[in-house]
C-alpha cells in the first residue's frame, strides 16, 4: 500500500473540490474603556458577520492578567458582529487592551462599541 504524506491527502481532497473553505478576514481591535468596579469589560465590534469567530489576546497594557476571553457572534442594535467579554484576574484598569477577531465574512472597516456596565455580560 502506498503511503501518503499529510499534506498530500489535503491537496487531492482540495484539488477534486470536495473542501470549501469560506473567506476569512481578521481584524484587530482596541479597547481604552476601564471597569474598575468589576473584573470584566465586554463590548461588541461591528463585522458584518455571524458566523463564529476565532478571537485571542493581542496585547494587555496595564490590565491584570486575563482569566478568560469569550466571544459569540451576536446582533447588536441592528448590528452583526461579535460580543467580546474579558475577564481579568483584578479590577479592569489599565491603558488599553487589544484582541485579534478571525471570522468567516468579517467586513472591514470594523467598529468596536463599549456596551453599558449596566448591562450584564450574558
Amino acid at each position: 500500500m502506498k503511503k501518503f504524506h499529510p499534506l498530500m491527502l489535503i491537496s487531492i481532497v482540495l484539488a477534486s473540490g470536495c473542501a470549501t473553505v469560506a473567506p476569512t478576514q481578521s481584524a484587530r481591535v482596541e479597547y481604552t474603556a476601564q471597569n474598575p468596579e468589576r473584573t470584566q469589560i465586554w463590548f461588541f465590534v461591528e463585522t458584518g458577520s455571524l458566523e463564529q469567530p476565532a478571537v485571542t489576546l493581542g496585547d494587555n497594557a496595564g490590565f491584570p492578567s486575563v482569566l478568560e476571553i469569550y466571544a459569540r457572534p451576536q446582533r447588536y442594535d441592528g448590528m452583526d458582529g461579535v460580543r467580546v467579554n474579558l475577564r481579568f484576574a483584578g479590577p479592569a484598569r489599565g491603558k488599553g487592551i487589544a484582541v485579534n477577531i478571525v471570522q468567516p465574512g468579517l467586513r472591514r472597516p470594523v467598529r468596536l462599541f463599549a456596551l453599558p456596565t449596566e448591562i450584564v455580560p450574558e
